[in-house]
């Protein structure tokens, strides 16, 4: 039906299909109106599906294969979704028509209707395609394309096939392949234009422009037309108005790149900001280690100087002292000349004392009194010695006694406890309380005063003790031999709580070292090999800067510390050294193994930087990498490479199916095998955090030491007095030597009474003289022996002396030599730093100084040295941590006293290097860095302003103006009396942004007159805005940032929609269709197929230029609409609209709409005995032309005769309710 516009009316009026899914081929010609008629999966689509394909060029972006059904709304897991290659081959649920491989073409005629103006042109699409397998799955894919739009006569299936056998597929033709076709007309019709488009928008450019009478439109224009015609066929209810416009009305303006662009730059700015940052956080960490260093300097240099005053000092001490020896050297030489003169004297006195009493001798000879005298005499004399022989041996064994009651009375108390210790026995054990207590407690001798009694000769006192004397020896005899069965039990007990009791305090005083030393210096103590290692490194190779790995390393989540620093075991201490010394380091270690011992390990670092830059070696999202922090690129490029793969498992049971991965409580897998990986927390290393934990658990464990200690003590004191009572009780020989004193005592008094018994009347002048002599002898003897003692004395004071001045002047040549090398070591300091302090003036106050209390240097503190270097360590350790313009400060190594040169060499180099670094960074890093931040901060300034803010904001303008555009088409589109209208107005939450992007846009913004990061150009309600905007574009969750901002810059949420239904002849207010209707949406549907034709109607130009399309398809839209809407519909396109509609319904639903439309295709598969390829069906098609005007006459005339079929059997069935009521009725009246 025509409807009397001047313009020309292009329509579809053939489509032709080869080798199109499961259509046959053919050409099938088109009316106005046509409804797609048939059973489930019969074909309808896929006729819809090939004139969408023409129109669209198959683009991804407008091309919805199967619009009207589910699985263009949702894939299905079990069903496949159609797709152009799978058109091509013939896919039919699996099976293909074409599996070898097929060209397929749509061939499309557009011509004006009768009598108009307008060219008719043929549009053709072709298309191969093949079947390739991706594992055991057979995919369809699109190996070739081909675009032309063709005037003057129609194209069929002649022009794409060849007069060529082609085994049977198109009777006696083949199909002319998609990259031969051009050649082939070109061939066949010489004169028409054959031009390929290149893409398909040039293609869709060249078939709109054509539709418009034009040889091309622009890419937008023809890119919204497709979009439009494709957006049309597909059936959206209107759930939401603000929905439909923005999603089906408005076009989208896709800003991905310009925001990535602006992401970009401000993930730039944000870089140089942090490195800014970073630079002063380090010129703030080589300012601190400048000091440091400065001060380690000084402190070195007056520890020095503080040697050589202790040198010069103690070497004039030992200068005074040797001449102290000297001058007692000179008295001691007089002393000895006085001490001999005295002897010779002594020597000649007491000869001529003998020889005077050898004369009186021989006279008394003759008598033999004397003589008896003389005998009695010496045998006195022999008796006293035996009886002082006896009395030695009688008080050595009480001695013995003594000490065995010393021992046994603790241990008797000891025993006395019920948890007391006893030596374990083989057989049946001793009584030892029993043994114990008769020892002691029947101890008489305890307090006797022996000695005393002894020197009194009370002998009968003594002679009553001998039974006493019989029953100590005894019974302390029975207590040794007790402990002589069980001496190796009692020693195994005293050895093994003695190595507990060590062992402890050994471990406390680690304890305690460990936290003094991290308190001071701030480092874990590392494992002795790692120690002896380092020290090693640092002698031998100072130059590759070794340091450890768990310095460098610090766990972010302590929930995980113990897992992974178990994970990584004794690797916490590998070596890391320069790259180019790590071959001379493992060959160093190797060759001094032994002085080093096991377990040390040279890091890979050079190796383990190219495997972290590797592609692909990224660690996974999950890995427990991301749970650390580094501050040295060589250990996190270390543990990247390997634990990058290592992952966070939630628990045990998903660790067995972790190829690599760690739990929470410390378990892994790897290699096939899980394992248990834990330390203690006393031991942790890895960050300030660990440090902080490892002193509490170290602190922890020393209150527990304490106390296991005290327990130790105890059973180490029980110990103790078993083992010396071991040591102290032995039977003590008393019987013996006692019953000798009494024998030697009782001959002694009778030699006297023997003495006493001679009568010496005769003989006692000469007797008297003879004691005389006696006396004079034993006097000078005496003094004899006194001389010779002091000569003794004075020999050896002698010698001491001598001894002494030569120790004397070794030390003094010894101090010369240490005070001339401390001064060679100043001077060569003040030769490596002069400038690093007063040398001449120091030296000159030390010789001043040297003979008073008053030191010229002060003595720095002992703990001073090691904090300072800790200090500066811990500086520049940060520093490096930086990772500044790969700039490092090498770290400072703390050298003893004997390398103090190479140690001031060292820190006056590390001062040195800081200095140029500071000055590097702070100079010109930095200055540099704030150049290039302004400049960025710029360009960011121009491109946000130009392609977020500009575009922004011609978007928001350029959507009211779309409206406002549809409006104008809509108001000549009524609908009775009837037409519809957009209304719209703003979001409150986006105004703001779409204000801010305004003013932002006024001109002369983006030439610098406002600069986004100076905060002071900005109103505070901008400033906020910007701020949210910068949060997103630095969001850490890029997804999530992006997404928001996305959100921002779509144009169309910026405004609410409503349609409103407006009347022409009457002044009623508009209705808004978001409160009007009964709320089921079908109310809905009629203005939204207006809308829709408005939009289209907008972007083919119905309302522009002397030719345009009008043809629309619809797929099983009236499915899910009622009849008598349904019918609106088609009316309102066909008949006001003048549209060419082509449209599809399943059977069941197409009857009441057979008087609506002017042809009908029914679409139906039907057995394929012979086969087609992989399928046995093919598809039917029977055209039928309708007479509308005769089949709406056949429906009033059923109509009519159904009404009257109803109207009689509702009469009959009343007639028939009444008599079956009258008895109930009856019934219930006689109740009542």
């Amino acid at each position: 039906m025509k409807t009397g516009r001047e313009a020309a009316t292009m329509w579809l009026r053939t489509i032709t299909t080869l080798n199109w899914a499961n259509l046959p081929n053919g050409t099938h010609e088109l009316a106005q109106s046509v409804m797609l008629t048939g059973g489930t999966g019969a074909g309808k689509t896929t006729m819809l599906d090939a004139m969408q394909t023409l129109m669209t060029a198959g683009h991804q972006d407008l091309c919805t294969f199967n619009a009207g059904q589910d699985e263009a709304k949702g894939r299905s897991r079990l069903k496949k979704s159609r797709t152009l290659a799978s058109y091509v081959l013939g896919c039919d649920d699996g099976p293909f028509a074409r599996p070898e491989g097929a060209h397929a073409y749509i061939i499309g005629r557009f011509e004006p209707g009768p009598g108009e103006a307008g060219e008719p042109f043929t549009a053709l699409a072709g298309f191969t395609a093949r079947l390739v397998q991706d594992g055991g799955e057979r995919i369809a894919r699109t190996e070739d394309e081909l675009f032309l739009v063709v005037g003057g006569e129609p194209l069929g299936l002649e022009d794409v096939t060849d007069s060529q056998t082609d085994e049977g597929r198109l009777g006696e033709r083949l199909v002319v392949a998609t990259k031969d076709l051009p050649a082939h007309l070109r061939f066949n019709y010489p004169d028409r234009p054959i031009e390929p488009a290149v893409s398909k928008t040039e293609y869709l450019q060249r078939l709109y422009g054509a539709l418009c009478g034009l040889r091309s439109i622009s890419e937008s224009k023809a890119r919204n037309a497709a979009k439009q015609f494709a957006r049309f066929m597909v059936y959206k209810p209107i759930q939401h108005l603000d929905q439909f416009v923005r999603e089906e009305i408005l076009e989208p303006m896709d800003l991905s790149e310009q925001i990535e662009d602006v992401s970009e730059l401000m993930q730039s700015i944000q870089r140089m900001r942090d490195e800014a940052a970073r630079i002063k956080e380090g010129v703030g960490y080589l300012e601190a280690a400048d000091g440091a260093a400065r001060r380690t300097i000084e402190t070195v240099a007056d520890r020095e100087l503080v040697r050589l005053e202790d040198a010069w000092r103690e070497w004039r001490c030992v200068e005074r002292r040797a001449l102290m020896l000297g001058e007692e050297a000179e008295r001691l030489e007089q002393s000895m000349q006085e001490t001999e003169h005295e002897i010779r004297g002594l020597d000649a006195q007491l000869r001529q004392l003998g020889n005077r009493r050898e004369a009186l001798a021989q006279q008394s000879r003759g008598s033999e009194v004397v003589q008896q005298k003389l005998r009695l005499t010496n045998q006195q004399e022999t008796q006293a010695a035996n009886l002082d022989r006896a009395v030695a041996r009688l008080k050595d064994g009480n001695q013995h006694r003594d000490r065995a009651y010393d021992a046994l009375a603790p241990l008797a108390k000891e025993v006395d406890r019920p948890e007391s210790w006893l030596p374990p026995a083989e057989g049946e054990p001793p009584d030892w309380q029993r043994l114990f207590s008769r020892a002691v407690q029947g101890d008489s001798w305890r307090g006797f005063a022996l000695s005393d009694l002894i020197e009194s000769q009370s002998y009968e006192a003594l002679l009553d003790q001998e039974s006493s004397v019989r029953a100590i020896e005894e019974r302390y005899g029975r207590v040794a031999e007790a402990f002589a069965h069980h001496q190796e039990g009692i020693r195994r007990r005293y050895f093994e709580c003695k190595d507990t009791l060590e062992g402890l305090k050994r471990e406390a005083g680690e304890h305690e070292a460990a936290i003094e030393q991290i308190e001071q210096s701030g480092r874990v103590r590392y494992r002795p090999s790692t120690q002896r290692a380092l020290e090693l490194l640092s002698q031998n190779l100072p130059e590759c800067e070794p340091r450890v790995l768990c310095d460098y390393i610090e766990v972010s989540d302590e929930h995980w510390q113990l897992a992974i620093e178990g994970l990584f075991g004794n690797r916490r201490f590998d070596i890391i050294v320069g790259e180019r010394f790590e071959a001379a380091a493992i060959d160093l270690i190797n060759r001094e193994r032994r002085r080093v011992g096991p377990g040390v390990s040279i890091i890979q670092g050079k190796r383990a930087r190219e495997l972290a830059e590797r592609p692909g070696r990224e660690p996974k999202p999950d890995s427990i990498v991301h749970l650390m922090r580094f501050s040295d690129p060589v250990v996190e490029a270390v543990v990247r490479a390997n634990f990058g793969d290592v992952v966070q498992v939630a628990d045990s049971q998903a660790l067995t199916q972790t190829p690599r991965g760690l739990t929470l409580e410390g378990n892994a897998s790897s290699s096939l095998r899980m394992f248990v990986t834990r330390v203690e927390e006393s031991d942790l290393v890895f960050g300030e955090g660990a440090r902080r934990r490892s002193i509490e658990a170290k602190r922890r464990r020393l209150k527990e030491i304490e106390r296991e200690e005290r327990e130790a003590e105890v059973r180490m004191r029980s110990a103790r007095l078993w083992n010396q009572a071991l040591d102290s009780v032995q039977r003590p020989k008393l019987i013996e030597p006692f019953e000798e004193v009494i024998q030697e005592q009782m001959g002694l008094e009778e030699t006297e009474q023997q003495l006493k018994a001679l009568d010496l009347s005769g003989v006692e002048e000469i007797l008297g003289e003879i004691d005389s002599l006696d006396q004079e002898i034993a006097a000078a003897r005496e003094r004899h022996g006194e001389a010779m003692g002091r000569r003794g004395e004075i020999r050896q004071e002698r010698q001491t002396n001598a001894d002494s001045r030569t120790a004397a002047g070794n030390k003094l040549r010894e101090l010369t030599t240490r005070r001339d090398e401390c001064r060679e070591q100043i001077e060569a300091m003040r030769r490596i730093n002069a400038e690093g302090g007063d040398w001449e003036g120091a030296l000159a106050r030390i010789a001043q100084s040297l003979d008073d209390t008053t030191r010229a240097i002060a003595v720095p503190p002992d703990q001073r040295l090691p904090q300072l270097y800790a200090n500066l360590s811990s500086s520049v350790t940060h520093f490096n941590g930086c990772g500044l313009y790969d700039k490092r400060v090498a770290l400072p190594r703390a050298t003893s006293q004997a390398s103090a040169i190479e140690a001031f060499r060292e820190l006056t180099l590390v001062h040195r290097e800081i200095g140029a670094t500071l000055t590097s960074l702070r100079d010109h890093i930095l200055a540099e860095n704030h150049e290039q931040l302004e400049d960025a901060s710029r360009r960011f300034n121009e491109t946000f302003i130009r392609d977020v803010c500009l575009k922004m904001n011609n978007c928001i303008n350029r959507g009211k103006d779309v409206l406002t555009t549809l409006n104008q088409e809509l108001r000549r589109q009524t609908f009775g009396d009837e037409y519809y209208q957009f209304s719209w107005n703003w979001r409150s939450d986006y105004r703001r942004y779409a204000e801010f992007f305004e003013r932002l846009a006024e001109p002369g913004q983006m030439m610098g007159n406002l600069l986004l990061f100076d905060e002071e150009g900005m109103s505070p309600e901008d400033e906020a805005i910007f701020d949210r905007l910068k949060g997103m574009l630095l969001d850490q969750d890029r997804n999530r940032g992006m997404k928001e901002l996305r959100r921002l810059t779509d144009y169309r949420e910026y405004r609410t929609y409503d349609i409103e239904k407006c009347f022409v002849h009457s002044e009623r207010k508009p209705i808004s269709l978001k409160t009007y209707g009964t709320g089921s949406g079908g109310q809905l549907e009629t203005p939204s197929y207006i809308v829709r034709s408005a939009a289209l109607a907008t972007a083919l130009g119905w309302s522009q230029g002397d030719t345009h399309l009008r043809f629309v398809m619809i797929d099983e839209t009236f499915e899910k609409v009622d009849v008598s809407r349904s019918k609106e519909v088609i009316q309102y396109l066909t008949e006001v609209l003048g549209v060419q509609m082509v449209f599809a319904l399943p059977d069941g639903r197409s009857g009441p709409l057979h008087d609506s439309v002017d042809m009908l295709i029914d679409v139906s598969k039907i057995p394929a005995p012979e086969g087609i390829g992989e399928l046995k069906e093919k598809v039917y098609l029977q055209k039928s032309i309708l007479n509308r005007e005769r089949v709406e006459a056949l429906f009033r005339e059923e109509r009519a005769r159904a009404r009257e079929r109803v109207s009689y059997n509702l009469d009959l069935k009343f007639a028939e309710g009444l008599d079956e009521q009258a008895p109930v009725r009856r019934v219930n009246d006689g109740a009542v």
